[in-house]
């Protein structure tokens, strides 16, 4: 995968503050906390928060999956025309390069 994001393998790390971090411990960028008004909102949020992390921490290796998949899907594609969940792929990736809106 061409992009210009830190290579991975990155990780979430969930210690006192949730972060994505790279192969050095470098962190990639922050999963935060927003205002929670009850206890049990807390506990949603931390989850969500860690939820968030761990997806932060997949992005390279979801996007290099992904380009592997729509590559090997348009060598099967021989009709000419290129299906909707193949056009949303390769719109994802653009927006993962910086390229789509």
């Amino acid at each position: 995968m061409s992009g210009k994001w830190t290579p991975g393998l990155w990780r979430a790390d969930l210690g006192e503050t949730y972060r994505a971090c790279d192969r050095q411990n470098q962190t990639i960028a922050w999963a935060t906390f927003v205002f929670a008004s009850s206890p049990a909102a807390v506990r949603r949020e931390s989850e969500e928060v860690a939820a968030n992390a761990h997806l932060i921490a997949a992005a390279p290796e979801l996007a290099e999956a992904l380009e592997a998949l729509v590559e090997e899907t348009a060598d099967m594609l021989t009709w000419g025309c290129e299906p909707d969940v193949i056009r949303n792929a390769r719109a994802a990736l653009a927006k993962a390069k910086g390229e789509g809106a």
